[in-house]
């Protein structure tokens, strides 16, 4: 059974231009008889032909096989949308400022995971999630979070000091050589090369030393999910197994405070994934359980 089309909000944020409506179900029926007569094409063309292959010809049927499974594909593809809503996973891209970071608005749990979601942010890689996802998940929650860049002054601290180092050193010997009077040329350049050179290794040291303070100090932000799953939901779960597999997953909407926090979940959506598409199984309200438990042990 499809979901109602009634309107979907994630605590403060309505996602109703992310939902689109089941198939109907006379024109999937319609797309899928196509797509099988299809596929009953191709394996008549496939048997007639699968005999003294020449070798030249086995790309070509190669090609045909691949359109076979494409079609395949497309009929599963159809038969889940007739029975669930599509959901445009684009607005996982959301996110709230933290400090300097880019955290995603939105966590997400495995449905027969833990209830745990955490992403780290590292100088040397990209925002990462502790927990493995679908590539189309990925792909939107992280699309404009933020990694730690060093800052341009660390990039160029070695030349800097090693300049300043050098240009110091400079004017002290031109200094002492103008009260000596001594000969300029040979002083100079032997100063200028062995300060410079003293200041060069002194800002790769101090670069290195920021280097490996920066990469150890890797932050985190996780959250968990606390809430209670209705019956009603578990049985949906159960019954879209037979179509998603374990990909099945709980979004919901996480506010700054709510990272590092144990929160009590109002109003998450359950979502099955399947290839590089999403699908709305369900989105539940809290019972009166849940309500109890946030009244008791979350005030």
């Amino acid at each position: 059974m499809a979901p109602t089309t009634q309107s979907i909000t994630l605590e403060e944020t309505c996602l109703d231009d992310y939902v689109s409506k089941p198939i109907e179900t006379q024109e999937a029926d319609t797309r899928i008889r196509i797509l099988k007569a299809k596929v009953n094409e191709i394996d008549e063309f496939l048997e007639e032909n699968s005999k003294n292959i020449k070798s030249f010809e086995r790309a070509v049927l190669r090609n045909v096989k691949q359109n076979r499974v494409d079609y395949l594909g497309e009929i599963v593809q159809t038969e889940i949308h007739k029975n669930y809503s599509e959901l445009d996973l684009s607005f996982l891209s959301m996110h709230h400022k933290i400090k300097k970071f880019k955290v995603p608005r939105f966590a997400i749990y495995k449905y027969e995971g833990d209830n745990k979601f955490g992403i780290e942010y590292s100088e040397n890689n990209p925002v990462k999630s502790l927990t493995k996802f679908p590539e189309t998940i990925e792909k939107n929650l992280f699309k404009t979070t933020k990694k730690l860049k060093r800052s341009k002054l660390v990039e160029t601290l070695p030349f800097i000091v090693g300049l300043s180092s050098g240009t110091l050193c400079l004017s002290d010997i031109v200094s002492y050589m103008t009260k000596t009077g001594d000969s300029l040329g040979p002083s100079i350049i032997v100063g200028t090369i062995l300060g410079t050179g003293f200041g060069g290794i002194l800002g790769l040291i101090t670069y290195a030393g920021v280097k490996i303070k920066s990469s150890s100090n890797n932050t985190k932000f996780s959250t968990e999910f606390n809430g209670l799953i209705p019956v009603k939901t578990k049985v949906k779960a159960e019954k879209a197994k037979k179509d998603f597999g374990e990909e099945l997953y709980l979004i919901t909407e996480t506010k700054p405070k709510d990272w590092k926090q144990k929160k009590i979940v109002s109003d998450p959506l359950l979502i099955g994934v399947l290839n590089d598409k999403s699908y709305l199984i369900d989105h539940f309200d809290c019972t009166s359980m849940e309500n109890y438990i946030r009244k008791e042990f979350t005030s």
